[in-house]
């Protein structure tokens, strides 16, 4: 099953959110607007590849982190 851009924009918003870090913070280190990184969070907006990388190296997650739901990511992390 694809992965849509909306639920990649929920993982960014949660993990962004469990870091304590804002939006404008977020749009900052990834080089983007607050704007831009708003309607990636909420499914509006698709993702080029290099923003997700940009993204997740100012998130301090792996790339692959952004296609996995929480649940996904805590099993794969029992996993390891």
């Amino acid at each position: 099953m694809p992965v849509k851009a909306k639920d990649i924009g929920a993982t960014v918003k949660a993990i962004r959110t469990e870091l304590g870090m804002t939006t404008t913070v977020l749009a900052v280190k990834v080089g983007i607007s607050q704007a831009q990184v708003s309607r990636l969070e909420n499914g509006q907006q698709g993702f080029r590849s290099d923003t997700l990388a940009r993204l997740a190296k100012a998130l301090k997650v792996p790339p692959f982190r952004l296609f996995m739901t929480d649940k996904e990511w805590a099993k794969w992390g029992r996993a390891r």
